[in-house]
């Protein structure tokens, strides 16, 4: 009896160590993920998020993140500036332009629309190094501190299109 609660035991180990591990075979072009929660007119069940190979102006990578709700038929894309040295990765707003304030002079964050630092955690919520590359390993978690309020505030769809700043999980590899 106990031999066999031991293998009936070890077959489960070893079949969330391959789940685990096909999960962390995603790449992070295939990758996809959704909002953990969220509040008020964040309805995170409508969210997700995608990273897609694709060239455009602002970009020190090869990748552009996307956000989307499905419910509203609305996408967001955004580039990625990477900090050299010690510092933060931030998101650069890159469309529809109509987020993007025409603002003659402007140095301010608002004037390019809107943007967040992001960062990326493995499945122990331990700091990951942000995949800049296709072919790179999707993180399981990532956080965008600010974005929620940046599209808040800036308000230019009446406040519809409001992704959460919370913690998004890797729910899925396409």
């Amino acid at each position: 009896m106990a031999n066999k609660r031991l293998s009936l035991t070890l077959a489960t180990c070893v079949a969330l160590l391959g789940a685990a591990e096909s999960r962390a075979a995603c790449v992070i072009e295939r990758a996809v993920y959704k909002p953990l929660g969220g509040y008020g007119q964040m309805q995170p069940n409508q969210y997700e998020l995608l990273h897609t190979v694709k060239k455009i102006e602002v970009n020190q990578s090869g990748l552009v993140l996307i956000i989307r709700n499905n419910a509203l038929k609305a996408a967001h894309e955004f580039g990625f500036a990477f900090s050299n040295g010690y510092g933060r990765n931030h998101l650069i707003y890159s469309g529809p332009d109509k987020y993007k304030e025409d603002k003659e002079g402007d140095a301010s964050d608002d004037a390019y629309g809107p943007g967040s630092p992001i960062l990326y955690f493995n499945t122990q919520l331990k700091s990951a190094e942000a995949p800049i590359k296709p072919g790179e390993a999707a993180p399981e978690y990532l956080i965008m501190p600010e974005i929620g309020v940046k599209f808040w505030y800036m308000g230019k769809d009446g406040r519809k299109f409001i992704p959460s700043d919370g913690m998004w999980k890797l729910s899925a590899c396409r």
